[in-house]
């Protein structure tokens, strides 16, 4: 019931993958040599940024499952930068208008002034008692 290739059942799902070394060799060869040819046809500058571009996927809430295009209104690919740009003018808006502002001097409330003065007062013991062992 069990073959040879040292994967169980999982080898079985793939009958066309290689399975010994010089079969596995050859593909990655293969592999490499198909590699090779599509970076010959890979276009260089500006107009490989924009080729590149042209093939980036956006997950779109809006995509049938016909291959149908969605409005071009409705496309990911022009949504996403409207999202961030609505985003990104409101945070504005909002720092500009304040309410969105760097806090300036640190303000005490009742319990720190009871803790800075009992620091104080420990320290003035402490120079006190000081002195008197030092007599």
């Amino acid at each position: 019931p069990h073959d040879n290739t040292g994967s169980g059942e999982l080898g079985a799902l793939d009958p066309m993958k290689p399975r010994t070394p010089e079969a596995i060799a050859a593909a990655y060869a293969a592999r490499q040599q198909q590699m090779m040819l599509e970076k010959k046809d890979e276009k260089e500058g500006l107009e490989g940024l924009i080729e590149k571009a042209k093939e980036f996927y956006f997950f779109g809430f809006f995509e049938g499952e016909t291959g149908e295009k969605a409005p071009w209104i409705l496309r990911p690919s022009i949504t996403f930068p409207i999202a961030f740009a609505v985003v990104g003018l409101g945070f504005y808006v909002t720092y500009a208008v304040g309410g969105i502002s760097e806090r300036g001097a640190q303000i005490t409330d009742e319990l720190d002034d009871i803790v800075l003065s009992w620091n104080v007062m420990r320290d003035t013991l402490a120079v006190v008692a000081m002195s008197l062992v030092q007599k």
